[in-house]
């Protein structure tokens, strides 16, 4: 009985610990960039809490896709830096209002065609560095009429424009 007490004792304090370190790593984000934790990914930051998110860092977050909060929101910078997104859904931006999108160092190996729809008139700036990316559809960045960054450094050295 002592040993199964241990046992639960064991679970519950690496569960605390777990918790521990998820929050410290939080409060350490909003040092790093003075804006409190989003309501939707504790480790990811947002310059407003609720409604229209502002600015959105999520650096180094384990996180496989574009948050769902983003797309139901107003987002002006949106920051995914080390996380494991691989690719982005077809017009999942198209209500945000972005005018600095930077995906960089995920494993995002391919571009949709009409991954920045709905951005035609508001994104300024696109980084895509360091990531996967052999080769961007033309049809994806055609349309993007205030465009005047577009970064594509890194291992993206090798990309190819298709269809121009």
């Amino acid at each position: 009985m002592t040993l199964v007490k241990f046992g639960y004792t064991l679970v519950v304090v690496t569960f605390l610990l777990m918790i521990w370190a998820s929050l410290a790593r939080a409060l350490e984000l909003h040092v790093d960039t003075g804006h409190p934790p989003c309501l939707f990914q504790a480790l990811c930051t947002c310059s407003k809490p609720d409604g229209d998110l502002g600015i959105v860092t999520c650096n180094h977050v384990p996180i496989l896709r574009v948050p769902a909060a983003v797309n139901s929101s107003k987002v002006f910078t949106l920051q995914l830096t080390g996380n494991n997104i691989r690719d982005l859904e077809p017009q999942f931006f198209q209500a945000t209002g972005l005018y600095r999108l930077a995906i960089n160092q995920n494993p995002l190996e391919s571009i949709h065609e009409e991954a920045f729809y709905g951005l035609d008139n508001t994104l300024w700036e696109l980084e895509l560095m360091q990531d996967k990316l052999t080769a961007v559809p033309s049809r994806a960045l055609r349309y993007l009429q205030k465009l005047r960054l577009l970064d594509l450094t890194g291992e993206c050295h090798k990309i190819v424009v298709l269809n121009v």
